[in-house]
C-alpha cells in the first residue's frame, strides 16, 4: 500500500500548490489518482477476502457441478477481458473430459479465470493455454498448462505466496495476491495446489476438488 499512498500524497501536495490551476496537469494528476485509488482498493478487497478464506470466516455453497461447461464459461471471460490488446491473440483451449466436481461454482470460476489471466502475462502472442483433466483417486486433477516463459526452480517453491512476483521488475498492478487466494479456495474446497514449470518452455499449474457425489451418495 506504501507506493500508491506516496503517489496519491505526493500528487495531492503539487496540486495545492498551485498545479491545481493548470488544467491539463490537474486532469492528468486526477487521472493517476483515480488509478492508485482503485489499485489500493483492489488490494484491500483481496486481503480482506484471503483474510476471511484463512480464517475460515467465509461460506461456500458447495455442489456437485459438471467440469466442462464452467471451464468453457472461465474461458470465456478471459477472452472477453483480453479482448483488446497482444494477449487477445493466445490461443485458449478447452480440452477437459466431462467429470463431476465438488465446489462453489463461482469459486471455481474465480480459481479457473485467475490461474488462466496469470498464464495469459507469460505467454506469447503465438502462445497456447490449456485446461486439462484427470481423474486421482477420490478427486478431479486440473491443469492449467502454458507454453510461457516459464519459471526457474528456485521460485516454484514460493508463488503460492502472498505478495510474491516471479519478476520484480514487472509493470504491471497485480496486487501479488491471486495465487495466495488461488491456494486458499482450493484448499478450503478439500484439494491441493501444484505447479511444475520449465523456464523458457511454459508452466502447468495444478489443482485437485473432489470428485462429485451423486446423488444416492448425497441420500446416504
Amino acid at each position: 500500500l506504501r507506493s500508491p499512498i506516496a503517489s496519491v500524497k505526493a500528487m495531492v501536495e503539487v496540486l495545492q500548490d498551485g498545479a491545481i490551476n493548470e488544467n491539463d496537469v490537474a486532469l492528468d494528476f486526477l487521472q493517476r489518482i483515480s488509478r492508485d485509488l482503485e489499485r489500493m482498493t483492489t488490494l484491500v478487497d483481496d486481503l480482506l477476502e484471503l483474510s476471511r478464506i484463512e480464517s475460515g470466516q467465509e461460506s461456500f455453497n458447495i455442489e456437485t457441478l459438471e467440469l466442462s461447461p464452467v471451464v468453457g464459461e472461465a474461458i470465456s471471460l478471459v477472452r472477453d477481458q483480453n479482448r483488446t490488446g497482444i494477449s487477445s491473440r493466445v490461443t485458449l483451449i478447452n480440452d477437459t473430459t466431462n467429470m463431476d466436481v465438488m465446489v462453489e461454482r463461482g469459486r471455481l470460476i474465480q480459481i479457473l479465470v485467475n490461474l488462466l489471466q496469470n498464464a495469459v502475462k507469460f505467454t506469447s502472442p503465438v502462445g497456447e493455454i490449456k485446461i486439462s483433466n484427470n481423474l486421482i483417486d477420490e478427486f478431479v486433477e486440473i491443469h492449467v498448462s502454458d507454453t510461457g516463459s516459464g519459471i526457474s526452480e528456485d521460485h516454484v517453491p514460493y508463488v503460492f505466496e502472498r505478495f510474491y512476483k516471479v519478476d520484480k521488475s514487472r509493470s504491471d498492478h497485480g496486487t501479488g495476491l491471486g495465487l495466495a487466494i488461488v491456494k486458499h479456495l482450493v484448499q478450503a474446497h478439500g484439494g491441493e495446489v501444484g505447479l511444475s514449470s520449465v523456464e523458457g518452455e511454459g508452466s502447468t499449474f495444478t489443482f485437485t476438488l473432489p470428485l462429485g457425489k451423486t446423488e444416492e451418495a448425497f441420500n446416504n
